[in-house]
């Protein structure tokens, strides 16, 4: 296989921004949660302790957001339809693992004997619906 080494630094960035923006979250965020919490706790005649500085709401807060911004990238460039030439000729158009070679969802391979495949894959291999075309 042909590698590309710049996959692994696009998925340390996307981590390191998901981070970033987790990080900052719950200052962003916080309040509209506190308020939220105070008029339901009052609603429900709950005697909620409102601290400022609850650090498990952070921390939640920044994972949580961590998590669905990761999830949202990945599902984002997990659809774009990828080219992959080995080295021995073959060939591989559709969507793959992302940042991996490892093919999964719906793509055409055509091997060097000039056999073809279109149709779904599931961690490299051909699975579900598709159409196999051999050359004799």
């Amino acid at each position: 296989m042909i590698k590309d080494t710049s996959n692994k630094y696009k998925k340390r960035l996307i981590n390191i921004i998901c981070g970033i923006i987790g990080f900052i979250s719950p200052v962003l965020l916080k309040i509209p949660i506190l308020s939220l919490i105070n008029t339901a706790s009052y609603i429900l005649s709950l005697d909620y302790y409102n601290e400022d500085s609850n650090i498990w709401l952070d921390i939640m807060i920044m994972v949580l957001v961590f998590r669905l911004l990761r999830k949202i990238i990945y599902y984002f460039i997990g659809n774009i339809k990828h080219t992959i030439v080995y080295e021995d000729g073959s060939k591989y158009v559709g969507t793959t693992i992302p940042f991996t070679e490892i093919r999964n969802g719906s793509g055409s391979a055509q091997w060097t004997n000039g056999d073809k495949y279109y149709g779904d894959f599931k961690d490299n291999f051909r699975t579900g619906d598709g159409v196999l075309i051999k050359v004799k």
